[in-house]
């Protein structure tokens, strides 16, 4: 549903060089950008599904 399993492609996030080992300030933009509960969340849910549709 989200296009993808991998975390950086659904944080659009594509490989820079050179990479930092910096971490980012962790602030309410941060957060924003990262929206990991709901991909968990989203993921919870097809897997519902598939158990509801699959019970065996």
């Amino acid at each position: 549903r989200n296009g993808s399993l991998i975390c950086g492609e659904l944080l659009g996030l594509k490989k820079k060089e050179p990479v930092s080992t910096v971490p980012e300030e962790r602030t309410a933009q941060y957060y924003s950008k990262r929206p990991c509960a709901k991909m968990v969340e989203e993921a919870a849910r097809i897997w519902c599904e598939y158990l509801e549709k699959h019970p065996k």
